[in-house]
């Protein structure tokens, strides 16, 4: 797109239109989704959508296991420090680990099951990058025909910023005076009262991302500028609530709505960064001259990228958001709903069954009522008068009914009976065990193959960042030391979360076991393979114990030579 300074609050605001065209239609859908992934639907007793898609989660990713490493290109293998990248790969490993990324992951994850995709942001701030998962309702990008993030010309995120964070903001950014303090106190003094009669604001299961809204440390100072523009204000977000207000976080800090939009521009080939805030107050960077920009500012994030990526466990052909597996399970869940309502029905007349009594006599309702009550009776005088109760009878259809909806979750759900935890008849050995959770488990793979996919996207920009912006610095075990800047722009992050899963696990096993006694690998390379309990202890004590190995192995040979002179 080209970005004119002229008329920009237009600009950005058309841009903004297009990429939020459906939020609140998908915020509705979301909403949905989740009351039936937490809640089972209306009049649900027993909820069988939530433990099925936590099964499938727990068998398709294993966010403890997640681990990364760093490949070089082959053409740049002979002049490529090795040392110098297994060591950054440990130091990679340890940033993910402080950033926390796994707990996001799971969300994330979780969002993609009952939304469709999980949205996560790369916020930058000084010389510290953090991970946060996105509400999926509150990201929007400019086409949705395009499945791919960074062929988006623009995306954009709906977050809250509180007043004293967007005071922080403003000063970090070098534009903080009394005009703009005047500025934010009336925008807190209009937005405060938002989604609560007390002031405070519902965000329903959601967070307030409190992070993303920060520009990047290497925002200029001089180039920024803020525009108190005419206009009038954006609504607000629909917030999503759980039923009876169950699960909903209360905000009751004065929180400011808040638009970022992240466009590209042809002119400068590279991404710009917009802040709108309500009543038409634009912070956005200058790249005017006239307005004392500076045109050759680099990205605040990464020169060429933006800092989101998704996560799609199941693709919808040519539609960015996905396809919703919860909204799959939706229609069985509704009929299993039915069926139960029907069976409880059932179930209570057979704990207080119909009264038939047999009499010449007037029949009166105190006599039936009088039967009902504790230690109640009739006293019949006649010989032919007789009192009989009427059970329902429930077919052992119904019941077969109720299994075969069981099995219809679970081949919705793709999960054989050996993933489920039941076991055929007949003995099996493990071997057999793992064979058939090796056939049953292929759509899993394909699956987890595609959020790692996603993820690889995710930690490819992690690298970049830390080769732009990072000072850290990666010792090897010989002393020298390097920084990320250093290594190769052609290097390419891996990951591998879904070995660690329990259908995965035995291959891997197998895999690692394999390459150890064909000499491929040795011990060392073995346990950073496997990535055992106890990994650092093990780690540790390896030398040790490849030292008692080696002495061991020249006893061997020096008593091996003592028995043959002997002879």
């Amino acid at each position: 797109m080209i970005i004119k300074e002229r008329n920009l609050k237009d600009q950005v605001q058309e841009i903004l239109h297009y990429c939020f065209l459906t939020a609140q239609s998908r915020s509705s859908f979301y909403r949905s989704n989740r009351d039936w992934y937490y809640g089972g639907g209306d009049s649900c007793v027993v909820n069988r959508i939530k433990p099925i898609v936590d099964r499938m989660i727990s068998i398709v990713y294993s966010t403890e296991g997640i681990r990364w490493w760093i490949d070089s290109p082959k053409s740049e293998e002979a002049t490529f420090d090795n040392a110098v990248l297994e060591s950054a790969i440990d130091v990679f490993n340890d940033e993910w680990d402080e950033l926390g990324g796994r707990s996001a992951i799971s969300e994330g994850i979780r969002d993609g099951f009952i939304n469709g995709c999980g949205v996560f942001q790369w916020s930058s701030y000084k010389e510290r990058c953090e991970l946060f998962r996105i509400p999926t309702e509150m990201f929007g990008v400019y086409r949705e025909d395009i499945e791919e993030l960074d062929r988006q010309e623009a995306v954009a995120l709906r977050s809250y910023i509180s007043k004293h964070e967007l005071i922080r903001w403003t000063k970090a950014i070098g534009i903080f005076n009394e005009s703009v303090r005047r500025l934010i106190e009336t925008l807190s003094s209009e937005w405060a009262p938002m989604g609560d009669e007390k002031g405070g604001v519902s965000v329903g299961d959601e967070k307030i991302i409190a992070g993303s809204p920060y520009p990047d440390w290497s925002f200029s100072r001089a180039a920024s500028n803020v525009q108190q523009l005419a206009g009038k204000p954006y609504d607000s977000v629909p917030i999503p609530n759980a039923p009876d207000m169950l699960y909903n976080a209360i905000v009751k800090a004065p929180v400011i709505p808040i638009e970022i939009l992240w466009v590209w521009d042809d002119v400068l080939s590279d991404y710009r960064v917009f802040h709108l805030l309500p009543n038409g107050v634009l912070i956005y960077d200058s790249f005017d001259k006239d307005l004392g920009g500076n045109p050759e500012r680099p990205n605040p994030f990464v020169p060429g990228e933006i800092p989101f990526f998704i996560l799609r466990p199941f693709e919808a052909n040519s539609y960015f958001w996905g396809f919703s597996f919860v909204g799959y399970l939706a229609p069985v869940q509704r009929w299993y709903n039915t069926r139960l309502a029907s069976f409880d029905k059932a179930f209570e007349k057979s704990l207080d069954p119909s009264l038939v009594i047999k009499s010449p006599r007037e029949v009166t309702r105190q006599m039936a009522d009088a039967f009902h009550h504790a230690q109640g009776f009739i006293q019949f005088t006649q010989p032919h008068e007789d009192a009989v109760p009427i059970y329902p009878q429930i077919p052992q259809t119904v019941i077969e009914g109720f299994k075969m909806v069981e099995q219809a979750f679970a081949d919705m759900a793709m999960l054989a009976p050996v993933l489920m935890g039941e076991g055929e008849r007949g003995a099996r050995s493990s071997d057999q065990y793992y064979q058939m959770i090796r056939a049953a488990s292929a759509p899993m793979k394909d699956i987890a193959l595609r959020i790692e996919t996603g993820l690889e996207r995710g930690g490819q920009l992690l690298l970049h960042w830390l080769k732009a912006h990072s000072n850290r610095r990666i010792f090897t075990r010989a002393g020298n030391h390097a920084v990320f800047a250093q290594l190769s722009d052609n290097v390419k992050v891996k990951i591998d979360g879904h070995s660690h899963s329990p259908v995965f696990v035995e291959d891997s096993m197998q895999m690692g076991l394999l390459l150890y006694k064909l000499g491929i690998i040795d011990d060392e390379t073995l346990v950073d393979y496997l990535r055992p309990k106890l990994y650092s202890l093990i780690k540790a004590r390896q030398p040790e114990i490849q030292k008692k190995k080696e002495q061991a192995a020249i006893l061997q040979m020096i008593l091996g030579g003592r028995a043959k002179g002997r002879r």
